[in-house]
């Protein structure tokens, strides 16, 4: 994954029903990416895969072998009282 997948989801993901986040985590080294996409519920999931370009931006990630997807649902979750801006990006992102 790359600073495409951020574009990419700024332009096929953001905007589909459900979506509530997404979060790319970069590994020290810079080798690998992890993209968290948080959406309302399974429902608005298995609806953007039938999305024209969402059902791409999945096939390309599929295709360059970058594809390690599992599904997961909320069960706990804490943090402090302020959130960061949910438009930081990183240096060299």
């Amino acid at each position: 994954m790359s600073r495409k997948s951020g574009n990419e989801t700024e332009q096929k993901i953001k905007h589909l029903p459900g979506f509530l986040s997404a979060t790319f985590l970069k590994s020290l080294d810079g080798t690998r990416v992890f993209e968290y996409v948080q959406r309302e519920s399974l429902e608005h999931f298995q609806a953007a895969l039938k999305n024209p370009p969402f059902a791409e931006h999945t096939t390309q990630v599929r295709e360059a072998g970058e594809d390690d997807v599992d599904l997961y649902e909320v069960y706990y979750v804490d943090q402090r009282g302020v959130l960061p801006d949910h438009n930081l990006r990183l240096d060299g992102w």
